[in-house]
């Protein structure tokens, strides 16, 4: 699974939807930061429907949390790295990060298998 393929698309869309909703809503700043992320990742172009169908499948964080694991399996290294730099994009999205989307963050990334200095080293790339 990668950025070109329907699936890895659907879980881009899912692990960034996961990290907007930490604070209980997805406004529209989030909608368009996560709209052009996946054009450039994917070089596809989502409507801001698909981008709340993704918010929908993604159920509880949870859930959703627990199942990434399985998910990922078969994910490129290069897309996985792809996915926790955007996901810190999308978290910084409203210039203040609160503390729910940094503990998703570090969620994602744990299910990608990156660890906290890792990701750490992520979060200081990406300012």
């Amino acid at each position: 699974m990668n950025a070109t393929d329907a699936e890895g698309r659907a879980l881009l869309c899912q692990c960034l939807a996961s990290v907007s909703m930490a604070d209980g809503e997805l406004d529209g700043r989030e909608i368009a930061t996560i709209l052009t992320i996946v054009e450039q990742v994917t070089n596809t172009t989502i409507t801001a429907d698909d981008v709340v169908a993704a918010t929908i499948e993604l159920g509880e964080w949870e859930d959703f949390r627990d199942s990434l694991p399985g998910l990922v399996e078969n994910v490129a290294q290069d897309f996985r790295l792809q996915i926790l730099k955007t996901c810190i994009l999308v978290g910084r999205a409203d210039s203040l990060m609160i503390d729910a989307e940094i503990e998703r963050i570090y969620g994602v990334a744990q299910a990608l298998g990156f660890n906290r200095v890792e990701t750490d080293e992520q979060f200081q790339i990406i300012k």
